[in-house]
């Protein structure tokens, strides 16, 4: 009962941060015009190379915590959210360091993947 509550209070809460992807429709049945979209503007190419806000959220096994990847300015963090007040926890792993996976492995404790985009050192033979 309480991870079904807590799975459903992580999914209004993801949902409610997340941006509308079409705007909503008024009684005509045509999209409603939305302040300050242009959809004649050309979209910078940028737009596409810009890490997710959020990225695969995971409940933890007693239902009270979520992990997430999140970008902060440009920057992957592993924030854990706790459900049901508290602050959230933002751990900055490194500019030069991915976060290729995480996984709950016990209610306070998550395993964590990490990856560097650093070339490793060349071999010298002797």
């Amino acid at each position: 009962m309480v991870r079904t509550f807590a799975t459903f209070a992580a999914t209004i809460l993801l949902a409610s941060a997340a941006t509308p992807q079409t705007p909503p429709a008024t009684a005509s049945g045509k999209p409603a015009a939305t302040a300050n979209v242009d959809p004649d503007a050309i979209v910078p190419v940028e737009a596409f190379a810009e890490l997710p806000r959020f990225e695969s959220p995971r409940l933890s096994p007693d239902g009270t915590h979520i992990a997430a990847k999140m970008a902060i300015d440009g920057v992957q963090h592993l924030v854990v959210a706790p459900l049901f007040g508290g602050r959230p926890v933002a751990t900055r792993i490194g500019r030069d360091i991915d976060i290729n996976w995480w996984r709950w492995v016990g209610d306070g404790w998550l395993a964590v993947g990490t990856a560097s985009n650093n070339p490793m050192p060349a071999k010298t033979s002797t």
